[in-house]
């Protein structure tokens, strides 16, 4: 689909740099919204409240799980 471009870094062969081509930049142009959407629509059956709890709880997740 051609959507991204990769290249190899300069001095370490095992490094890639990774970039959106143009087709693929249209791409998240057309589907972010979307999700989006999406996203506003699932998140909306949970009230202001309970949507900054689930966040903090996961925060405290994520970051008890980087501290292994």
């Amino acid at each position: 689909m051609e959507l991204v471009n990769r290249i190899e870094h300069e001095i370490d062969t095992r490094a890639k740099s990774v970039s959106f081509t143009e087709k693929g930049k249209e791409m998240v142009r057309t589907l972010v919204p979307i999700v989006e959407g999406i996203d506003s629509t699932f998140f909306s059956k949970a009230s202001h409240k309970e949507q900054k709890s689930l966040v903090q709880i996961l925060a405290k997740l994520i970051a008890d799980t980087t501290d292994e």
